[in-house]
C-alpha cells in the first residue's frame, strides 16, 4: 500500500513591497575618500562636493589640513565628485559607491598666483581598497542576472570563497568556512533580519527587489556581532529621478528536474522500499512586475514591486514497509 501527499499552495499576491526614500535614503553604503593635493594653495579653501547621478541628493564636506576629504555613508550609485572654491568648480570625476567599500578619488591641482587660474593636473581613481582588512564579495544585481545561480540569498553567498551548502535538514542555508548554519548573521538595509528564534536564515525580500549583497567571509568589524560564521548585509532598490518598469518570470517545472530515487532500508540488509520518491513531484512559478520613479524630483521617489508565486509539491512513501519494520523491532521491556 501507497500513500502519497500533495500540498498545494493556491496563486496569491505573496508580496507588495513599497519602498519611499526622503533625502539620502534607508540604505547606505559606504565612503567616497581621497585627497586633493593643492600646489601654489591652501586646503582651507577648497571644499568637496558629491552628487548622485541617480537622485541629485549633494553632499559636502570641507578638506582636512592635509588635503584629505571623507564623506561617509554614502548610498551606493554612481557620483559626480567635484573640487570647488569660492562657489566655482576647479576639479571633477566620476566614482561610484558600492556597498561596503571605500571609493577613492583623488586630484591634483596647481593655482597659479598671477592670473588666478587654478588648472587642473590629473585626477585618479584607485580601484583596489586597502584600507579594510575583511574578506568576502560584493555583488550587484546587474552581475547576478548575468549569472545562472538560483534567486536567493544562499545561491548569491555561496559565490564567495570558502562558502558551502548546508546541511538540507536545516533548510536552504550557507555554511560559511565549516562554521554551522546558525552562527551567520544577515541585515537588510542596515536592519537585522536573521531568524531570531533559531538563528537559521534571513528574512527575505521578492528577490527582484535587492539591489546589492556584501558577503563577509572573515574579518569583520565588532558591528557585526553575534556571529562566528559568516554576514550578508544586502540593500533594496528604490526610486531614482529616472522612471524604471520591469518584469520577470520564473518557471521551474518538476520535468526539468533531476530524476529522483527509491530509498530502501531493511532487517538484515532486505533492501525494502520505504519512501518511493519517484512519485516526488514539484513545479514553482514566480513573476514580479514593478516601477519605481520620482514624485518630487532630486527630492521624494518612490519604488513598488507585486509580486505573486504558485508552488506545488507532492511526496509520498511506503506506509506498509513501516508497519513490517516496526511491528517487527518493537521495544521490548
Amino acid at each position: 500500500m501507497k500513500n502519497t501527499y500533495t500540498k498545494t499552495f493556491k496563486r496569491s499576491i505573496a508580496a507588495v513591497a513599497v519602498s519611499t526614500v526622503l533625502g539620502m535614503g534607508v540604505a547606505n553604503a559606504d565612503n567616497l575618500v581621497g585627497t586633493v593635493t593643492i600646489t601654489g594653495g591652501y586646503s582651507a579653501d577648497y571644499t568637496v562636493k558629491a552628487v548622485n547621478v541617480a537622485t541629485g541628493t549633494k553632499r559636502t564636506v570641507e578638506l582636512n589640513a592635509d588635503g584629505s576629504y571623507r564623506l561617509t555613508k554614502m548610498p551606493s550609485g554612481q557620483y559626480k565628485i567635484s573640487v570647488m572654491k569660492g562657489g566655482d568648480v576647479v576639479a571633477e570625476d566620476t566614482a561610484r559607491s558600492s556597498l561596503g567599500t571605500n571609493a577613492v578619488t583623488n586630484f591634483e591641482v596647481v593655482e597659479t598666483s598671477n592670473t588666478e587660474v587654478i588648472q587642473i593636473v590629473g585626477s585618479s581613481v584607485a580601484t583596489i581598497d586597502i584600507s579594510s582588512s575583511d574578506s568576502g564579495l560584493i555583488m550587484s544585481e546587474v552581475e547576478i542576472d548575468r549569472m545562472p545561480i538560483a534567486r536567493n540569498i544562499t545561491a548569491v553567498a555561496m559565490l564567495a570563497p570558502g562558502v558551502v551548502k548546508g546541511d538540507y535538514a536545516f533548510g536552504n542555508s550557507a555554511s560559511f568556512g565549516g562554521s554551522s548554519v546558525a552562527e551567520n548573521i544577515c541585515y537588510i538595509n542596515g536592519m537585522e533580519v536573521t531568524n531570531t528564534r533559531n538563528g537559521l536564515g534571513c528574512g527575505q525580500l521578492p528577490f527582484e527587489f535587492y539591489k546589492e549583497f556584501q558577503v563577509k567571509t572573515g574579518g569583520y568589524s565588532a558591528r557585526y556581532g553575534r556571529a562566528t560564521g559568516g554576514a550578508v548585509n544586502a540593500t533594496a532598490k528604490s526610486g531614482t529621478n529616472e522612471w524604471e518598469f520591469a518584469a520577470t518570470a520564473t518557471i521551474t517545472p518538476d520535468s526539468l528536474r533531476s530524476t529522483n530515487e527509491q530509498m530502501s532500508i531493511g532487517d538484515g540488509g532486505t533492501g525494502n522500499v520505504f519512501r518511493d520518491m519517484n512519485v516526488n513531484e514539484q513545479n514553482n512559478k514566480e513573476f514580479t512586475v514593478s516601477v519605481g520613479g520620482p514624485i518630487i524630483e532630486d527630492k521624494l521617489f518612490f519604488y513598488a514591486l507585486v509580486n505573486p508565486r504558485d508552488s506545488s509539491r507532492q511526496f509520498g512513501w511506503n506506509t506498509s514497509f513501516f508497519q513490517e519494520y516496526f511491528s517487527h523491532n518493537q521495544i521490548r521491556t
